[in-house]
């Protein structure tokens, strides 16, 4: 059971453990450790390792993760990423992905994706829909490939 004090109390406890991509223009990428509502200013203060961030009146992006993938270290280890069109499935650009998760083309049973740099491709455990749709906020996968059922 869950117990809130109120809306406030119930987004900011929603907000621990996700990413803070970005406030405004500021890009952060910074996982969320706490976060409460300041009535005194009517923002969400959040807190990660290192730093503290008011969002008061801005726009501002949570993903629940960011996948970061070292291409070039991967290439040249044991454990290389499989090259795209091997296993068939579909490329899309981290931006189409993301809208089409965003307006239900694709549901979980449709599927699976794996990131992609698209030359490669790399498996990464418990990348749902959305953690692959947040790629669009990666700086290093710039396509998903997708394998229907």
């Amino acid at each position: 059971m869950f117990e809130f004090d109120n809306v406030q109390d119930f987004i900011c406890k929603s907000l621990i453990g996700k990413v803070l991509v970005k406030v405004g223009d500021t890009e952060l990428y910074e996982k969320i450790e706490n976060a409460w509502h300041d009535p005194a200013t009517n923002s969400i203060v959040v807190y990660s390792e290192s730093s503290q961030t008011f969002i008061y009146n801005s726009s501002f992006v949570v993903v629940p993760a960011v996948i970061e993938i070292d291409w070039e270290s991967l290439i040249n280890s044991t454990k290389r990423p499989v090259q795209f069109g091997i296993y068939g499935g579909v490329l899309y650009t981290v931006e189409e992905f993301h809208d089409m998760v965003e307006c239900g083309a694709f549901i979980p049973s449709d599927g699976f994706g794996v990131p992609s740099n698209g030359k490669y491709e790399m498996y990464v455990m418990n990348s749902t829909l959305k953690v692959l749709a947040a790629c669009k906020y990666s700086k290093t996968v710039t396509h998903i490939s997708w394998y229907n059922n």
